[in-house]
């Protein structure tokens, strides 16, 4: 799935199981037809700074912005204004991994220009 048809794609979340492997966590979310992976950076992050993974879905299906990394080719960072947390801006690294979309981290990007 390109990229662009992520902001187009249905969430289906399914019970916040948490399972874990090497490097990542699996987590039950569905964007579209791609399983939602989180890397252990991105829940430690989520649980130190409060981010809640429906605002990370939302960066994802809805993003009000999205840049390509500048460094690396393969990830893109997702922007997203979330009104209900003061309208303080969320940044998704994220990249896709075959069918799946993999979360290198999630945090509040004080510097943002949207």
């Amino acid at each position: 799935m390109p990229l662009r048809s992520i902001a187009n794609a249905r969430v289906v979340v399914g019970p916040q199981v948490i399972t874990r492997y090497n490097n990542y966590r699996a987590v039950a979310c569905v964007v579209g037809s791609a399983m939602v992976r989180l890397s252990k950076h991105t829940t430690d992050e989520m649980e130190g700074r409060g981010i809640l993974l429906s605002y990370i879905e939302a960066a994802l299906t809805s993003p009000d912005r999205v840049v390509p990394d500048m460094t690396d080719p393969a990830p893109s960072r997702s922007y997203k204004v979330l009104r209900e947390f003061g309208n303080r801006v969320l940044r998704v690294v994220h990249r896709r991994d075959g069918d799946d979309i993999f979360v290198v981290t999630a945090h509040w990007d004080r510097g943002a220009k949207l």
